[in-house]
């Protein structure tokens, strides 16, 4: 007879509702603990950072220099504490209890090699890219449009010329026509 998985959300309803809450749990807790305090992300950080210069005005006299990076993705540096640390092949996902144990090799099992610095506008932009296939270009324009969407989205199109649409769907379509054009 095969071994019975006891379901964690089955057995603890109050604390996971679902099998989704308790991967949740588990992702954070693999993020916040082995990623978080990987000693091979933190000697890649370490041997990746240099000294710039304060990007924070207020700052600058008392503060000239900080520890920050270069962007592998928009070249630009930026202070550490605007980077993070990204895995260069491959979205981990743990969408279900088989996908854990590959999750956590994705982690544990990673080289200098694999990981790339990048601000995080340009690491959310490299995610959703991957997450929905499409180009890093298209991904990070989708991504300068839904912040816009976020502010006032229709002054924005005003200010640009244009006549907002009537939905916000319609809307995205044509701030993303306006970034597209002036690239």
């Amino acid at each position: 007879m095969g071994k019975v998985v006891r379901k964690p959300w089955e057995l603890h309803p109050t604390i996971w509702k679902t099998e989704s809450a308790f991967l949740s749990y588990i992702r954070g807790g693999i993020r916040r603990h082995l990623w978080a305090k990987s000693p091979i992300k933190l000697e890649f950080i370490k041997r990746a950072r240099r000294r710039i210069k304060n990007p924070v005005a207020a700052n600058l006299k008392r503060f000239p220099e900080v520890w920050g990076g270069q962007c592998e993705i928009c070249k630009k540096d930026f202070a550490l504490k605007d980077m993070e640390v990204d895995h260069k092949t491959g979205e981990h996902s743990l969408r279900t209890v088989a996908d854990i144990q590959a999750f956590v090799e994705g982690i544990v099992f990673v080289t200098y090699e694999d990981l790339a610095l990048l601000c995080k506008s340009c690491h959310k932009a490299k995610t959703h890219a991957e997450r929905t296939g499409m180009s890093l270009d298209d991904a990070i324009i989708a991504k300068q449009a839904i912040a816009i969407q976020k502010g006032n989205d229709k002054l924005w199109l005003a200010e640009k010329g244009i006549v907002p649409a009537g939905n916000a769907k319609q809307r995205k379509e044509q701030i993303i026509a306006v970034l597209k054009e002036n690239l």
